[in-house]
């Protein structure tokens, strides 16, 4: 008997002849591997709260949350799971062929991007991360036009595009391996499923399998950054989504996500963002010319 199907709800913002935008949430029965997928045109996901992951080829399996950004070209082969059964909450940008020629003219071709998942490591810059929730908020309460939201997209593809190019450049001399790499991918999926839990290096070592000085070290060539900065960001990006939608008060959210204090969330959010979460709030409404400096 077939596994039941995740409940998907969509919500299309805007949908034109270059770009198509919506409001995805999958609610999944249970973290069974999904069928194979492909997608009909270019396609970036950009992921605001929960966790998936991406199975690209047999015995690869990719972690995706808040910190990343996923890129899937059309007809690319691929399947979706979802640890514990979480799911997710993401805004995906549809190009068209038109579209994606214009942000990538040469690049399209020689790179073979039609033919390989990219970007799905990824970690978004801060930056980024602030300008996807701020955009996606814009276009819930219907303050961003249609002209204005299709630039913007053009602007985020090739924001995310070049920061993926600058990406895989420092991965080449990251480590390779499957059996490392799996341990890479449990640690990212143990922090997500519960971004709350004072978690240890020891603890996320054994979970992992390895020593703890092996971990630290190979996590950071892979992703950039350590595992404890690792979970920081992904505490404050899915800070971000409370804030932008829902009412949550600020010490219930900072106490939710594993922060000690209001005034300690406020003050990693502000380094990391460079704003509080109050003046996040405040800011909720206008037109989008305020977040193209945020991609400068």
């Amino acid at each position: 008997m077939p596994a039941p199907a995740p409940r998907t709800l969509r919500r299309t913002f805007l949908e034109g002849p270059l770009v198509r935008i919506s409001d995805l949430t999958v609610r999944p029965a249970n973290d069974a591997i999904g069928p194979v997928e492909r997608e009909e045109s270019f396609l970036l996901v950009l992921p605001t709260s929960g966790v998936f992951a991406l199975h690209d080829r047999p015995q690869h399996r990719r972690v995706v949350t808040a910190n990343h950004a996923v890129l899937v070209p059309a007809d690319a082969p691929y399947r979706i799971s979802f640890p514990t059964a979480i799911g997710d909450h993401a805004l995906t940008l549809r190009l068209s062929a038109e579209a994606l020629e214009a942000v990538l003219p040469g690049r399209h071709a020689r790179r073979g991007i039609e033919r390989s998942l990219l970007g799905f490591r990824m970690l978004l810059p801060p930056s980024v991360m602030l300008a996807r929730n701020m955009f996606w908020r814009r276009l819930a309460l219907h303050e961003a036009d249609a002209l204005g939201a299709e630039e913007f997209c053009m602007r985020l593809f090739d924001i995310v595009l070049r920061a993926s190019d600058a990406d895989c450049a420092r991965r080449r001399g990251s480590v390779r391996g499957a059996a490392r790499q799996r341990q890479i991918e449990r640690v990212k999926e143990a922090v997500a499923v519960s971004p709350e839990r004072k978690w240890s290096l020891h603890l996320l070592a054994e979970l992992a399998c390895t020593s703890p000085y092996h971990l630290a070290r190979v996590f950071r060539e892979s992703t950039g950054t350590s595992i404890h900065q690792y979970l920081l960001r992904l505490r404050l990006g899915l800070a971000l989504r409370r804030l932008l939608a829902s009412e949550a008060d600020l010490a219930t959210i900072a106490s939710d996500l594993g922060f000690s204090s209001h005034s300690h969330f406020s003050a990693r959010f502000r380094a990391l963002f460079g704003t509080t979460p109050t003046e996040i709030r405040r800011s909720l409404g206008g037109d989008l010319g305020g977040l193209h400096a945020l991609l400068a």
